[in-house]
């Protein structure tokens, strides 16, 4: 892999992207973030890394750490509209997927543990997964909204298999042709525009934190988007692994986004190689 001479002028644009992105500034650290984002400039040409360096004032990037307090806001618009309402707080993980590591068992352990309950009072029970639902009833679930779980909805397949997952069991568990299936929604730290439409064609609400459009397909302006889909395709072109499925991140979602796991969703240039600055590990 040829190498790009990186300025100290560059540098000191990336210092400033992470003083204005509030990342941590951790220089002495070989494997820091910053360090990360700045070996990796060196795949790229002086317009690409000026490109990517602006585009990534735009990154959202929320480490597990942070996650109390980063779901507190989408928890308490949920609670605006159903605060009378007992929450079954339920994992977004179809069965295919069941016994894999996956990030809602961190978003769903949240509601057994202080940090949510300091910030206030609400009846809570917490089912973890679907294979709760194959023997109860609906009328169990009466007056009870179930809430699918996760820190990220992207594309909305994983969220709506689980929800149709459930809404299947619970059909199949019918007595009486009267009994109607209880409320569905979604929470989430952050969540894609895509993901929000496809759930809401299920009649499944989105709450969530942040909810992302597509980078740059978003640019108003025809020469300026243009551009930038220019220069993206150049860097993912030189990308180790790169994948034409997944041009801009899966599905094309454009996404600027990292939690504790960068999602596929976001451009492969930000996670895809081992010198990645959020490189998906596993």
């Amino acid at each position: 892999m040829k190498t790009q001479k990186i300025t100290a002028a560059t540098i000191d644009k990336v210092r400033e992207l992470f003083q204005a992105n509030n990342w941590p500034l951790d220089i002495a650290t070989p494997s820091s973030l910053f360090n990360r984002f700045v070996n990796f400039l060196g795949r790229l040409t002086q317009d690409e890394q000026v490109f990517f360096i602006e585009l990534t004032h735009k990154f959202l990037y929320i480490p597990f750490e942070k996650y109390p307090e980063a779901l507190k806001p989408a928890i308490l618009e949920l609670l605006k509209h159903y605060s009378k309402k007992d929450l079954v707080v339920v994992n977004c993980l179809c069965l295919k997927d069941y016994g894999k590591s996956k990030s809602p068992f961190l978003i769903s352990y949240l509601f057994r543990g202080l940090s949510l309950l300091y910030g206030g009072e609400y009846n809570i029970h917490v089912a973890q997964d679907i294979h709760a639902f194959h023997k109860v009833s609906l009328s169990a679930l009466k007056n009870k909204v179930v809430v699918i779980v996760d820190d990220f909805i992207g594309s909305g397949e994983t969220a709506v298999g689980t929800c149709k997952e459930i809404m299947a069991s619970l059909e199949a568990n019918k007595v009486t042709g009267d009994e109607v299936l209880p409320k569905f929604v979604c929470l989430a730290i952050v969540a894609l525009e895509a993901g929000v439409n496809a759930l809401k064609e299920l009649n499944v609400e989105t709450y969530a934190t942040h909810v992302l459009n597509k980078a740059i397909s978003s640019v108003t302006d025809d020469a300026e988007r243009q551009r930038q889909s220019s220069l993206m395709d150049s860097i993912e072109g030189r990308l180790e692994k790169f994948n034409a499925e997944n041009r801009f991140g899966y599905r094309g979602s454009e996404a600027l986004v990292s939690l504790e796991r960068c999602p596929n969703n976001t451009f492969p240039a930000y996670w895809l190689t081992k010198d990645a600055p959020f490189y998906r590990f596993g």
